[in-house]
Parts: C-alpha cells; sequence; structure tokens
C-alpha cells in the first residue's frame, strides 16, 4: 500500500464501481462533467478483457 497514490485509488475505485452501478451514477459521485469521461473506466476493462481472452485455450 505504500505505493499506492490517491489517484491511483480513486483510479481504482472509479473502475470497480462501473462494474456494479450505474455510470450516471458513478459520474456524479466521482465529480466527472461528461459521461465520456466515465466511459473510459469501462473501456479499459474491455480492454482487458479482450486481452485476457486472447490468452485463453480454445478447446
Amino acid at each position: 500500500m505504500r505505493a499506492a497514490t490517491v489517484h491511483w485509488l480513486r483510479h481504482t475505485g472509479i473502475s470497480e464501481d462501473v462494474k456494479r452501478r450505474p455510470r450516471e451514477h458513478v459520474r456524479d459521485d466521482a465529480g466527472h462533467s461528461f459521461s465520456a469521461i466515465t466511459d473510459r473506466y469501462i473501456d479499459v476493462e474491455l480492454k482487458e478483457r479482450a486481452k485476457s481472452a486472447k490468452k485463453k485455450p480454445m478447446t
């Protein structure tokens, strides 16, 4: 936890929040002016999912 920064903690919290709550609620709680800013957190998760799926064996 010593390496954790406020920005990293905020980013992680928002990234987890968008998995469970409506993005409009997360946007407002995060203080984002536009949903497009909040959508970046969703896009990051989609990119990570796509990246991990490449390693998945086809059976």
